[in-house]
């Protein structure tokens, strides 16, 4: 007991660290290409514990600041609880697929950190560029033109009403980018296969 509790009291001063440096945007926006996963991976080998549940830990311990900049944004406090709720469910979908409390896509999760990503009701959004050249009902997509992506995470089923909200959420949140014009969805996803 005595060795988990230094452990756990070991990765807690590492992963307030890290918190620290990330969100002074010492990292930037690549968490990757930054060697913040990295050192996470360093800090679980020196604490004995699971890598994904030292990043689950980053992100929990993340969480204050994250939804101290979601308010700095004007970003409700719906839409910071509806997109930390991913975070729950990657946990559940981590343990289902590895036997492990933590997540094993934390560059995923880091997008919900970094303002990238939000869920918006029962869908998640984010801005992209289209890959795609498409025409239809007066939009046009060309490659390198703003389009926002949808995801569907895995929080339960798709009810038509609850699909059409979160568009209608997404319209709304989306509105200052596309202004009057239409606002190109793409949904790409392992379901349809």
């Amino acid at each position: 007991a005595d060795r988990s509790l230094r452990c756990c009291a070991a990765a807690d001063a590492i992963l307030a660290e890290h918190a620290r440096l990330f969100w002074a945007d010492a990292f930037g926006e690549d968490l990757e290409e930054n060697g913040v996963f990295t050192r996470l991976d360093e800090a679980a080998r020196l604490t004995g514990l699971h890598r994904y549940t030292v990043y689950a830990l980053f992100f929990l311990r993340s969480a204050p600041e994250m939804k101290r900049r979601y308010a700095l944004r004007g970003i409700s406090d719906e839409v910071f609880c509806d997109s930390f709720s991913d975070f729950k469910w990657k946990l559940l979908e981590t343990h289902r697929l590895e036997n492990v409390w933590g997540v094993f896509c934390p560059g995923w999760i880091a997008g919900f950190f970094l303002q990238q990503r939000f869920c918006l009701g029962r869908l998640e959004f984010e801005l992209s560029n289209s890959e795609y050249t498409y025409e239809n009902a007066g939009c046009r997509l060309v490659p390198g033109r703003p389009l926002v992506q949808v995801h569907i995470p895995e929080s339960g089923p798709l009810v038509y009403e609850r699909v059409l909200d979160s568009y209608r959420r997404a319209a709304a949140f989306y509105y200052n980018t596309f202004g009057d014009g239409a606002i190109p969805f793409l949904t790409e996803t392992w379901m349809l296969y």
